[in-house]
């Protein structure tokens, strides 16, 4: 059983109720938009993995940091330093699989 502070300490907003109705506008207009959904297709779909340290997280970085200059925000970015035995890059190629046609290097799963 709670009791009688606990009960005042919940119902007690913990924010101003100004900043709460600001808040769900916000989340509302986020909800009806495909902004974000967009972005994190075009992260996935065009610049694909991202590994510490390789080409593709740079180029997300440069990506993402544009996105938010272009609506006039103040991006600063800092130099991050890979850890240790952090890997740039890999590689893989299939190089035959069952069933492979002729003139065919890849496969769809």
């Amino acid at each position: 059983m709670q009791s009688s502070r606990c009960q005042e300490t919940w119902s007690d907003p913990p924010f101003p109720s100004q900043l709460i109705q600001e808040l769900t506008t916000l989340r509302d207009a986020a909800l009806e938009d495909n902004y974000a959904y967009d972005r994190v297709t075009y992260l996935t779909e065009n610049i694909g993995a991202r590994p510490s340290g390789s080409a593709q997280a740079a180029k997300a970085v440069s990506y993402v940091a544009a996105e938010l200059r272009a609506p006039g925000l103040d991006v600063k970015l800092e130099e991050v330093q890979c850890r240790i035995g952090c890997v740039a890059s890999r590689t893989a190629e299939l190089v035959a699989f069952p069933g492979q046609s002729d003139g065919i290097t890849t496969r769809s799963f």
